[in-house]
């Protein structure tokens, strides 16, 4: 579905298809590509983003409508919040000393092999992948990883998977 560019705010974040048949996430509304985040603060829209918590107590979003199944690859977008207050554990800056607060990533599963590979990742400044992209990452390769027994991605994974 194409975002309503009219309607949304410049600091939202859209997904785009590329020429070459991949995607980009773009800082901002663009005519013929989706809106991904919305621009304000609060939650995501609870009817596109399913919040899921992991036995760590972190909360993952889930782009419902970026679930797609090919064969026993699963592929989805996932945005995460991250910790960004003074004082929490686990703050993380970029090299120029920027605060992370959330981030958004293109990942494929392979169910048959439980393992999973990211392809694109964008590190935002705002919370809800609001924001212009800090930096955005793009691993064309995907090195397949072992999804980790009980996390919150193998629980996705297991939903995902055998809901086909």
């Amino acid at each position: 579905m194409a975002a309503d560019t009219a309607a949304t705010p410049r600091s939202a974040l859209s997904l785009c298809h590329t020429p070459d048949g991949g995607v980009a996430f773009l800082g901002r509304a663009q005519s013929g590509c989706e809106l991904v985040a919305p621009a304000a603060t609060g939650n995501p829209n609870p009817e596109r983003w399913m919040s899921w918590m992991g036995p760590t107590g972190r909360v993952l979003y889930l782009d419902r409508q970026s679930v797609v199944h090919d064969g026993t690859k699963l592929g989805l977008v996932l945005m995460r919040n991250l910790p960004s207050a003074a004082g929490d554990d686990g703050v993380i800056r970029t090299a120029h000393g920027e605060t992370i607060r959330s981030s958004l990533k293109r990942v494929v599963f392979d169910c048959l092999s439980s393992t999973y590979a990211v392809f694109e990742q964008s590190l935002f400044g705002k919370r809800y992948a609001a924001g212009k992209p800090l930096m955005t990452f793009r691993y064309p390769g995907g090195k397949a990883r072992p999804v980790t027994e009980n996390g919150a991605l193998a629980q996705l994974a297991s939903r995902f998977c055998s809901a086909r």
